[in-house]
């Protein structure tokens, strides 16, 4: 039944709630993908929102070109001489190839293209991330216009382990700087895909009063980029280590003084556990592993907006999930195997003593009974999850993607993949 308001209506397809509004006469349809009618709700609002700023058009942006988008991004406020190089490279190489498609229509598959025909002309990944990263600045460019030129920025598959090889973990030159990093044993990382039980896990160790939690801090990510160019087999990478860990150890200095531990909660840092453990040999890494579907469908089913551009396609999303895997088998190939405790999240759910008392040995604590009683620990959570952290375990979300299998398509190819 459709429930009409002013020019927006919501209506129930399935067991989801859909959302109708109507821009310049023609209709604007989005999934809630939600269950509750209340998000509904809350979704039709902020499309009537945008629409009573102007920042929705009908029709017209369906056919921007991507051509366009490049148009503008070498005339945006960027130094003179990256502009030079931007317009080398998109004329030989982006616009010949992206420039007379509609920028609704770019996929993933489109731009694997892309990079299957650069690397066939010779050019390294490196390369080919750094071109893809010119026409993801046009996108969103176009994105924060207003009007916006584009409505979403689409998924960009350029994810990569920040590269430290086993021999360097082990040869001789390594060896005498692991001696002279800090024998810090407080820092603590949660990591794993979203929705993947890393807040969960975050609460339990949270409730110990040995445990100091963090959140999500952007640390890693942040200075990955720094020193990504640098190759930490040479002198001076070795010798930037010792300034990332020291850094980084202020930092948690300064969030906690007393603490025994202190958790980083970063999903998303599982992308730089090389570097990490290059850093901070002695900290402890909390891998969270979850059904692969359940994973992607819960991530499918969250409002995050523009902020995880594979988050709305579900084959951008088994993409990105196999890119996950492929960087934690390289991390499990050439880490110590005592470096990573990998947790079942259907674990946990199940047995949630033995898994919590699991995670604080290998955190170095002792045990503690407050950690069954996770959801009485008052402290602020800002993540998607901050409402179940509140709440007892239960099962429903395991196995949950059995109710909508039939509509899962790409992410079936998931099944039986090992987190």
């Amino acid at each position: 039944m459709s429930k009409a308001n002013g020019n927006g209506s919501i209506y129930k397809r399935g067991n989801v709630w859909w959302v109708q509004v109507y821009v310049d006469g023609k209709p604007i349809i989005k999934s809630s993908k939600s269950t509750k009618k209340s998000d509904a709700v809350n979704l039709r609002n902020q499309l009537l929102a945008k629409k009573e700023r102007g920042e929705m058009r009908s029709g017209a942006l369906d056919k921007v070109l991507i051509g366009e988008l490049l148009d503008e991004v070498l005339k945006s406020d960027i130094k003179e001489s990256t502009r030079y190089i931007w317009e080398k490279v998109v004329e030989k190489s982006i616009r010949p190839f992206f420039g007379a498609m509609r920028a609704k229509r770019l996929a993933t598959d489109h731009m694997d293209d892309y990079r299957t025909k650069r690397k066939a002309d010779g050019c390294s990944d490196a390369t080919v991330n750094r071109e893809l990263s010119i026409l993801r600045t046009a996108f969103h460019n176009a994105r924060k216009r207003t009007p916006p030129k584009v409505l979403t920025v689409p998924y960009f598959p350029m994810m990569q382990e920040t590269t430290v090889r086993k021999g360097f973990l082990t040869d001789q030159q390594y060896a005498v700087l692991r001696d002279a990093l800090p024998e810090e044993i407080r820092p603590v990382f949660i990591v794993g895909m979203l929705r993947s039980g890393t807040t969960l896990a975050e609460q339990i160790l949270a409730s110990h009063p040995g445990v100091f939690a963090a959140g999500e801090l952007t640390y890693w990510n942040t200075v990955s980029g720094a020193y990504q160019s640098c190759a930490l087999e040479a002198p001076a990478g070795r010798t930037l280590l010792r300034k990332l860990a020291d850094d980084y150890l202020r930092l948690l200095e300064d969030l906690s003084h007393d603490a025994l531990r202190v958790v980083d909660k970063m999903p998303t840092n599982f992308a730089f556990l090389g570097l990490i453990h290059a850093a901070l040999p002695n900290a402890r890494i909390i891998h969270m592993r979850r059904n692969p579907i359940d994973t992607c469908l819960s991530i499918y089913f969250q409002h995050f907006e523009t902020a995880v551009s594979y988050a709305n396609d579900l084959e951008d999303l088994a993409h990105y999930y196999t890119q996950y895997l492929r960087i934690m088998k390289h991390w499990r190939l050439i880490l110590p195997e005592d470096a990573i405790l990998d947790v079942s999240y259907e674990g946990l759910v199940n047995d949630q003593e033995a898994w919590s008392r699991k995670m604080l040995e290998f955190v170095g604590l002792p045990w503690d009974p407050r950690c069954l009683d996770f959801h009485e620990t008052h402290r602020t959570v800002i993540t998607a999850s901050k409402w179940q952290v509140r709440q007892k375990i239960t099962g429903p979300s395991v196995l949950r993607w059995r109710n909508y299998e039939r509509f899962l398509g790409p992410l079936l190819r998931l099944t039986g993949l090992d987190p």
